[in-house]
């Protein structure tokens, strides 16, 4: 089926400073969640020799109804160009076209956000998630209608004490054969009173916060979940924004055995809880990233996976070292002096020790080396960060060395210098994976204060539900560990 042109003006481009007057443009508004909008250009010989020879622009429209008044405004800061075409047809007749894809398009109909005594009433569009929608119950009577009842809504206080809520809506399309399509997608509402509020603090003050709240979400469920536009609307005004530059998340869970990190039963408390805590944390950039590495938002592979979680733990444990002050064993200044005296008598015991051949070259390397003898190390930092939070991990497949059995640290080293994992170890990396995730896990919940032992990476909830996974372990660790004594 023919997809539904949603809007045909003509609008003004805008290359290198250069304006474009009365480009015709057809907007395809997306249809699906996950759809984005785009635009189709037709054009003159003119406007076609102008805008070919660039690769982005700026589009801006007004639609006027047939009184002559404008009643629909349409702005996009950014269009990359694409699919740039011309056809001839005969004799003086050539078609011009080319596809955009908006970013950030805004349309707003019958724009007047200075009614006082209205509500805005905010919608955000989110990708899927269906452990955040509301519990869905349908009806069907004896005539054959339904009956639709939900309950069981997920919300948070948000702005101003006003609650944001978590919703399903609903889109009907008709089919060429006649027949009514149907299909939800999740939402989050709040409604506002506040009649200073104008169109840029939707994007200024709450566009982030959704985002923030959605990361706890993302963590809660292990489902990344982002918010993809939103609609407002007050009086008789209507507002459409369709973010750009984004990576849209599918709503699947990569890891098999992952159900989510809390039980549905604490999903609302965590979220409260763990979203609050999130607001005050002191360096959310660190943690941001952290719970990105554990729930992404694409597919990777196993090896990435791995790599992108160690990546994770170690961004918190660098904000811990700095934090406590766990950096250095000798403070830097003092350390400058000390390591000139250890080349200086490196140097001398060269020259003086019979039958030493070091070369000037192989000394400036082991000079080098010399910082990371003043750098404290992971290791030494992670026992700290445990016995502080009182975090228990002795379950799991250790970080580092122990009992002649190689870390996930070691394994790592290996995979960030390139060495590739033999198939017989595939399942050994498989596993450390899984554990590697449980630790973050158990960090990042405990550095929001939430308690270990009320999410499914506790100890005894592993014992029972990944009891298969946890046997295999210690023949995997063994497994693996021969192998690095192979590459030694």
């Amino acid at each position: 089926m023919e997809k539904k042109t949603d809007y045909f003006l003509n609008g003004i481009v805008t290359v290198n400073q250069t304006e474009i007057l009365d480009v015709k443009c057809k907007i395809y508004l997306p249809e699906r969640v996950l759809d984005k909008p785009y635009m189709q250009f037709q054009l003159t010989s003119d406007q076609f020799d102008i805008l070919s020879r660039a690769f982005k622009g700026e589009f801006k429209a007004e639609r006027k109804n047939f009184q002559g008044k404008v009643d629909a405004h349409i702005i996009a800061p950014t269009v990359f160009f694409k699919n740039v075409s011309q056809r001839n047809w005969g004799h003086d007749l050539i078609e011009h076209s080319f596809e955009g894809e908006p970013q950030d398009l805004q349309i707003i109909h019958n724009y007047d956000f200075s009614i006082s005594d209205a509500i805005i009433t905010i919608i955000f569009l989110l990708s899927p998630n269906e452990s955040l929608g509301p519990l869905i119950i349908e009806q069907t009577s004896m005539d054959g209608s339904i009956k639709v009842e939900k309950s069981h809504h997920l919300e948070i206080e948000f702005y101003g004490n006003k609650k944001l809520i978590l919703d399903k809506d609903y889109k009907t399309r008709e089919t060429e054969g006649k027949e009514r399509l149907q299909w939800s997608y999740l939402v989050a509402k709040i409604h506002i009173s506040d009649p200073t509020f104008s169109i840029e603090q939707i994007n200024e003050l709450l566009l982030s916060k959704v985002d923030d709240f959605l990361l706890i979400a993302g963590l809660a469920t292990s489902i990344r979940t982002a918010c993809i536009g939103w609609e407002a609307s007050k009086g008789k005004t209507s507002i459409s924004y369709y973010r750009g530059n984004l990576t849209f998340p599918t709503g699947m869970k990569q890891e098999i055995l992952d159900q989510g990190l809390v039980s549905k039963r604490d999903l609302q408390e965590f979220i409260n809880h763990c979203y609050d805590a999130f607001l005050n944390y002191e360096n959310k950039a660190v943690l941001r990233g952290a719970i990105y590495s554990l729930v992404p938002g694409n597919e990777r592979t196993l090896e990435t996976s791995f790599l992108s979680l160690f990546a994770g733990l170690e961004m918190l444990l660098l904000d811990y070292r700095r934090g406590k002050n766990l950096e250095f064993n000798i403070e830097p200044d003092l350390w400058k002096d000390i390591k000139q005296k250890i080349q200086k008598e490196f140097k001398k015991v060269c020259k003086e020790s019979d039958g030493l051949e070091i070369t000037s070259n192989q000394r400036k390397n082991i000079y080098g080396k010399l910082d990371e003898l003043n750098r404290i190390s992971l290791r030494t930092v992670w026992e700290d960060f445990c016995q502080t939070y009182k975090l228990e991990v002795k379950d799991l497949w250790p970080l580092f060395t122990q009992n002649g059995i190689v870390g996930l640290s070691n394994i790592r080293n290996w995979l960030i210098h390139g060495e590739p994992i033999p198939e017989d170890c595939f399942g050994a990396l498989m596993i450390a994976c899984e554990n590697l995730k449980w630790i973050l896990e158990r960090v990042i919940v405990t550095l929001l204060g939430w308690e270990v032992s009320r999410t499914e990476v506790d100890p005894q909830f592993l014992k029972r539900y990944a009891d298969a996974l946890l046997n295999d372990m210690s023949n995997e660790q063994k497994q693996i560990t021969k192998m690095f004594e192979k590459g030694k």
